[in-house]
């Protein structure tokens, strides 16, 4: 078990590498009985349903928010105000205390951790309760007991990794006494990063000084943080790949183009990119609205190259290079966003200019990953996809890509879903001469056991499995019965 998360100085940074908020919840027979009357509302019913997830969440923090508020509306003199503090729910000055485990006594007591202000957890506590309606921000919430006799249960929630802000606020509500009114206690999962991820955070923010003063660690790179966009807004992979880029600058990577126009026998530069900024292209007017179109990158850089009537290309061919597909279109005064597919097997011709006319030759580039976003501009999920060399798995099938997901090992695929590449915005290539695809080796399986909240010296042995009988009872009578509890 390890200590409490802190929320990282740079969270744009660690968020390559941590990027879901694992955490545990134990609670009473609650979740089991919401999770009861749901599958029975789905056999009876023929109306859609929310998800069993959503549906159990959204359980979970209304029944927190009602009791909330009722405390926050108890007079110090209150009966109800009086058991909260001898319950240690809150302390004599109505905040809410943060708790910790006494290996020796066996019992939770208050921590010297700064408790939260009554005015403050209520509007906790209603941001939750509103961000969780939000069908895409739960990607897993599901019960690890085996025991169905055991006096606790314990539960694995799983958010988007695109959800900062819910991150940010259960990541703070974290091993508060507020978790004791639902029989609950909210605490980080015990997770590790595998050896790739160790380098890549250790790149990113502890690097150390070469020449003068060598040994000396540095802060993260402020161009790179600056670069980025503040957390809790929605992330652009393009804006990151460019960030990243001109951070490392990368000598494989030269992206600067030109924009030529002829005129009265002489050309001119136009316009100009940036060596580390991806190249921006778009579908046509007259194709993006139609979702059974199918493209390659050829076809979205040659338009790009003829764009406003003049020529565009590269001044050199470099060995790496990234594309950026802007999907959004106006259609009668509304954007939307396409779903036209890209080919992604298909390789790409991307234009060079060979001296300072016009005159420009088409060198081969091919696809070796691709990020796909799934939803809306204000937010979504993001998915990622490797080429790999065509080899056959263990289980007899054929692979030549990795895709990722939420939550889960890199899954090898023959060909790239459908979804994906009526979704993918950004494309990493590289010179068709420089091609050296990954070998694929499967990860070692984590058996079920690891991701249980095993018991530790510092981690408590056991939980409260509900709310005091004497507050529970005050609760009920200064306030009705949220679904769940």
């Amino acid at each position: 078990d390890r200590p409490e998360v802190q929320l990282p100085a740079q969270p744009q940074l660690l968020a390559l590498v941590q990027q879901l908020a694992l955490l545990v919840l134990r609670h009473d027979r609650g979740l089991v009985n919401a999770t009861q009357t749901w599958q029975e509302q789905r056999k009876t019913t023929t109306v859609p349903l929310m998800t069993l997830r959503q549906h159990l969440t959204q359980c979970l923090f209304q029944d927190l928010m009602v009791k909330v508020l009722k405390i926050s509306e108890a007079k110090p003199g209150d009966p109800l105000f009086q058991t909260s503090v001898q319950s240690q729910v809150i302390d004599s000055e109505g905040n809410w205390p943060f708790l910790e485990w006494n290996a020796a006594t066996k019992t939770l007591h208050t921590s010297h951790k700064s408790p939260i202000s009554m005015t403050l957890m209520t509007q906790h506590v209603k941001e939750l309760v509103e961000m969780f309606k939000d069908p895409e921000l739960v990607m897993s919430f599901r019960s690890l007991q085996t025991n169905q006799e055991a006096p606790t249960c314990p539960w694995r929630l799983q958010l988007n990794p695109r959800a900062d802000r819910e991150w940010e606020l259960l990541n703070r509500l974290s091993r508060c006494s507020l978790w004791t009114l639902i029989g609950t206690m909210l605490k980080p999962h015990s997770l590790t990063q595998c050896g790739l991820a160790d380098t890549i955070q250790q790149a990113l923010g502890h690097q150390t000084r070469k020449g003068k003063g060598k040994g000396k660690s540095k802060q993260p790179s402020k161009q790179l943080q600056q670069k980025w966009v503040q957390r809790g807004q929605q992330q652009d992979a393009s804006e990151f790949a460019a960030a990243v880029l001109k951070w490392l600058n990368a000598p494989a990577v030269n992206m600067y183009w030109e924009r030529r126009l002829e005129e009265m026998n002489a050309v001119r530069t136009i316009d100009h990119g940036e060596t580390f900024m991806p190249i921006n292209i778009s579908f046509s007017a007259v194709n993006a609205h139609l979702p059974e179109m199918q493209f390659t990158l050829t076809d979205l850089v040659r338009r790009w190259m003829q764009a406003d009537g003049m020529i565009a290309a590269l001044t050199q061919a470099p060995t790496c290079l990234c594309l950026h597909l802007d999907r959004y279109y106006e259609l009668d005064g509304c954007i939307q966003k396409s779903s036209c597919m890209i080919n992604l097997e298909a390789g790409c011709d991307i234009p060079v200019f060979v001296d300072g006319t016009l005159r420009r030759e088409a060198v081969a580039y091919v696809v070796l990953a691709a990020t796909a976003h799934m939803g809306v501009d204000q937010g979504g999920h993001f998915q990622a996809i490797l080429k790999t060399r065509p080899a056959v798995q263990v289980t007899g099938g054929p692979m030549h890509w990795l895709i990722t997901n939420d939550g889960i090992a890199a899954t090898p695929t023959w060909q790239v879903p459908d979804r994906f590449s009526s979704c993918a915005t950004v494309f990493w290539l590289v010179r068709a001469d420089c091609v050296n695809l990954h070998t694929y080796r499967p990860l070692p399986q984590m058996p079920d056991d690891d991701i249980t909240d095993a018991p530790s010296d510092s981690a408590p042995q056991a939980q409260p499995t509900g709310v005091p009988s004497t507050l529970r009872k005050q609760l009920v009578q200064h306030g009705p019965k949220s679904v769940g509890n």
